[in-house]
């Protein structure tokens, strides 16, 4: 599932590239970029670099998987919750895990009572949460 354009123009402004890929890669600061190895082969040399101006990922001999991105957004807890706050219906995009997430689930619902279309079944099924989606539209 892709995420909607203006899913990913919220995440963009809130979320710096560099902070995302640092959890999975040690960069090192090189002027406004950041420089990687690469986390799947030996090599002892940069193989990509990150720019947080544009976010854009630049990369080398390997292309940075869009999905590895794309699901640690998805499974990002803060992430997640400041978007559905602001648009319940950002809940559509989030990873199946915190579809199950109570509190996320609620603040979607809350914003947007349709957003209980895209919780988890359990969830879908839990008086507390219908209620409030009942309540919201």
């Amino acid at each position: 599932m892709r995420f909607g354009e203006n899913f990913m123009n919220e995440i963009k402004s809130r979320v710096r590239v560099s902070d995302v890929v640092a959890k999975h890669v040690k960069l090192k600061r090189q002027g406004r970029e950041f420089s990687g190895l690469s986390p799947f082969t030996g090599e002892k040399t940069t193989s990509f670099f990150v720019k947080d101006l544009n976010l854009n990922i630049l990369s080398g001999d390997d292309s940075v998987d869009d999905e590895l991105l794309e699901n640690e957004l998805k499974n990002n807890y803060d992430i997640v919750l400041k978007a559905v706050q602001q648009n319940g219906l950002a809940l559509q995009y989030a990873s199946n895990e915190l579809k199950n997430n109570y509190d996320i689930v609620m603040k979607a619902v809350q914003q947007n009572g349709l957003a209980l279309q895209y919780a988890s079944n359990e969830l879908q099924s839990e008086l507390s949460i219908v209620k409030q989606a009942v309540l919201q539209n």
